[in-house]
């Protein structure tokens, strides 16, 4: 009789733990649902969510992307806020003292390999800053033996109340696209997701939504040089940015094959 206790308990106790890491995995998957209910269906070729503790996401691959600073800038993971989990990048910059600063956190693989590809960034700027020049934070770039410039951006401006917006600016055609639809939120996060036809002739074409609302749809051209490649990057990059130190986060950044989305899509 002893026996058989010992060997019902033993039984017990091991289909308590099976059901408990079940029910834990089906948690986890469901959080991650609810987080990205789109990630199947965007075939993500890479996320950074930051819950490393650290910015070694931005790095995976051999070498396929990571930190590209300048000026008195830092990047970090940092537990201040995050969109999901405790961790977010969080990227600081100044210009006082130093004519051109820079974060920049690049990924060029995915956009190498692929022509057509969707890229998502999720932003928290704590507080509203004035940027009487420029202030870029995104951007598409094509690199050769010999060139390493931009294309397409997104920059920040100021409205005449002062609200932040970003407009679309083709820096090989010095053409800004503005939109007059929606301002950057403070104290809160948005998402900003863009599409990139990689292309060297006018098959080329830039879309950029914020929270889902498509801002800008521009084609017909060129997105990178003939012997270049297209590379991404979220940045915090100015001239000049008040006040000073203007610090941005960014959570949740990914690249996928096709629309991310915002989780309430």
């Amino acid at each position: 009789m002893a026996l058989i206790s010992k060997i019902s308990v033993k039984n017990f106790n091991a289909f308590n733990l099976e059901t408990a890491v079940a029910i834990l995995a089906k948690a986890i998957l469901l959080g991650l649902s609810l987080l990205w209910p789109k990630l199947g269906d965007a075939q993500v070729l890479w996320w950074a969510d930051h819950e490393t503790g650290d910015m070694s996401q931005w790095y995976q691959g051999d070498p396929c992307g990571g930190e590209f600073n300048s000026g008195i800038s830092n990047s970090e993971a940092s537990t201040d806020v995050a969109l999901s989990g405790s961790y977010s990048a969080k990227a600081t910059i100044s210009t006082l003292d130093y004519p051109v600063s820079g974060v920049r956190l690049f990924r060029w693989c995915e956009p190498r390999d692929n022509t057509d590809t969707y890229y998502s960034a999720w932003y928290f700027f704590p507080q509203n800053y004035i940027a009487p020049n420029w202030w870029n934070v995104w951007q598409w770039k094509s690199h050769t033996p010999t060139l390493n410039d931009a294309f397409f951006l997104l920059n920040i401006d100021n409205r005449v109340d002062d609200s932040m917006y970003i407009y679309l600016y083709d820096w090989q055609r010095k053409q800004s696209y503005g939109q007059s639809t929606v301002n950057l939120p403070v104290g809160r996060w948005v998402q900003l997701e863009g599409y990139l036809h990689c292309a060297a002739d006018s098959s080329g074409r830039v879309m950029i939504w914020q929270d889902g609302q498509l801002l800008f749809d521009v084609s017909g051209l060129t997105t990178r040089y003939s012997d270049g490649d297209c590379e991404w990057s979220i940045n915090n990059y100015s001239d000049l940015v008040d006040p000073d130190p203007a610090t941005i986060y960014f959570d949740d950044a990914a690249i996928g094959l096709s629309r991310i989305g915002p989780p309430y899509q």
